[in-house]
């Protein structure tokens, strides 16, 4: 059975309705066995569905007697009875009902209150969750399958429009066509002509790994000795780093080492970062060389093959090993 085109994880929590256990009982199962999805937790069966030509991967989790990992949840539902004071009152202890979620990352927290008898939550506690901004709120008769599978719908299609995840990718390097090639490749279109990077040059790029959506940050620091006080500032935080050299040019060669310590003291020792050699026309440094030099720093060593090669290999490897780190 083929990789779905997208991944939708939604974790369930509270006092969920028996009828969940048959959501979507119509659509098959599927169950990923990449390596990729079992380090991402997406390695249990999901259902497979079709929405608007789109092939996807719906993962329920319970997360009442489940591991309930963030990482990749696109939404958070709690279930609580409009019956009961004290399920009522878990939903300040799960939801900070005052804090925003970031709609560009995450879909908003849902919350669902069954209408079962008699009540005894006020109409008026009623209205302060569904006038709160900061979630989405829904009264449904516990039985109606139908209804949630429709909220559970709505959530999904707007996960889609929305990122998974966020990366920062720092680039260093002295190679003179750095920037260029990494402005070919977020921007999409060819720059020839450019003016060396002043202080530092952030593009940003979508992908889609296995079906995750990660918007990848390219923060692109100047190489001259000028900037040296200002890049560490541009380091913290970062998810994984590039260093660029070219095959043709000695100096930004042997300028890795200088820019792998530098880089390497404001990281954590679990980042990745890779080494990238752009080939020239006349290259005064051996392949294996590069490679020697990589392995002993403990990087990860690509050829860009010609000026307009694009990021796509080197980027969806290093995301990949970031979201699986």
């Amino acid at each position: 059975m083929t990789d779905p085109d997208y991944l939708i994880k939604i974790h369930f929590i509270g006092d969920l309705p028996p009828v969940v256990d048959n959501l979507f009982k119509d659509h098959p199962d599927r169950e990923l066995t990449n390596p990729f999805f079992a380090a991402t937790g997406f390695n249990r069966p999901g259902k497979e569905l079709d929405l608007d030509g789109k092939n996807l991967q719906l993962v329920l989790v319970d997360c009442n007697s489940n591991d309930c990992k963030d990482l990749f949840s696109d939404a958070t539902v709690l279930f609580f009875k409009l019956s009961e004071r004290e399920s009522f009152n878990r939903i300040g202890k799960i939801f900070n009902l005052s804090q925003k979620v970031n709609s560009s990352y995450r879909h908003k927290r849902s919350i669902i209150g069954l209408l079962d008898e008699p009540k005894h939550i006020l109409q008026e506690e009623r209205d302060e969750l569904q006038n709160n901004e900061n979630i989405e709120y829904h009264e449904i008769n516990p039985t109606d399958i139908t209804k949630i599978e429709a909220i559970l719908i709505s959530i999904v299609e707007k996960s889609l429009l929305i990122s998974q995840a966020h990366l920062k990718i720092v680039c260093l390097g002295g190679s003179e066509r750095k920037t260029s090639i990494i402005r070919n490749y977020t921007e999409s279109k060819s720059t020839v002509n450019y003016l060396p990077t002043i202080g530092v040059d952030i593009t940003n790029k979508s992908i889609n790994i296995h079906g995750l959506r990660v918007e990848l940050i390219f923060v692109d620091t100047a190489g001259e000795k000028f900037f040296s006080k200002l890049r560490p500032s541009y380091y913290r935080g970062a998810n994984g780093g590039i260093i660029f050299f070219e095959f043709d040019d000695r100096d930004s060669f042997n300028a890795i080492k200088n820019w792998y310590n530098e880089f390497a003291s404001y990281i954590p020792d679990s980042i990745p970062i890779a080494l990238i050699g752009i080939e020239g026309e006349e290259p005064k440094i051996p392949v294996n060389k590069a490679q020697a030099l990589a392995q002993d720093l403990k990087m990860q060593f690509y050829e860009l093959k010609g000026y307009e090669h694009e990021l796509n290999e080197v980027t969806k490897k290093m995301t990949e090993l970031i979201l699986t780190n």
